[in-house]
């Protein structure tokens, strides 16, 4: 069961976006979410998500900023419930 927080889906992930993980030396693409932290048994490990991929999509659209994979966890249309 997912946790839910002020109507949002809480994933499990510790991200950074890709222009300020890349200026903190992490090599990969230039746009995205980089993924720094998987917590266990959270729905990110469950998607089979790993520390060190790059979220470049969620809900099928591009996902460069936090807040884009927030709107998409909301529960609307572009997230995890449709």
């Amino acid at each position: 069961m997912a946790t839910a927080r002020r109507n949002k889906i809480v994933l499990g992930l510790g991200l950074m976006e890709a222009p300020r993980a890349r200026f903190a030396g992490m090599r990969g693409p230039e746009k995205g979410l980089y993924v720094l932290r998987v917590d266990p048994g959270g729905l990110g490990e469950r998607a089979g998500i790993n520390k060190g991929d790059v979220i470049l999509e969620f809900g099928g659209r591009p996902t460069n900023t936090l807040p884009d994979i927030a709107s998409g966890a909301s529960g609307d249309e572009s997230g995890l419930n449709s």
